[in-house]
């Protein structure tokens, strides 16, 4: 399960489902995230077991080494690279 966390400023929602996936053991199962890396980081730094996927910075960083082809020597701190970028909720922002 991928869950997009789309506000930036309150993390409250990102607690509650911190909180759920321990209290129900879903590490394995869940992913979370948002479009801002700071959004990832701070996900982290509330629970180290949690997964996580690509902000925006991410992916710039990721279509720079493809281009480059410096893909092989850059690092990602994220499980997952959910590129949901063609969604209407994207396009709608």
């Amino acid at each position: 399960m991928c869950i997009d966390i789309k506000d930036k400023k309150s993390l409250e929602a990102a607690r509650k489902t911190i909180e759920l996936v321990k209290k129900y053991n879903r590490y394995q199962s869940t992913v979370l995230g948002g479009s801002s890396n700071a959004v990832s980081k701070k996900l982290i730094r509330s629970d180290q077991k949690i997964a996580t996927f690509f902000g925006k910075e991410d992916v710039l960083l990721l279509i720079f080494g493809l281009i480059t082809r410096t893909l092989p020597y850059l690092h990602f701190d994220r499980e997952l690279a959910a590129l949901p970028y063609l969604t209407l909720d994207y396009m709608n922002e």
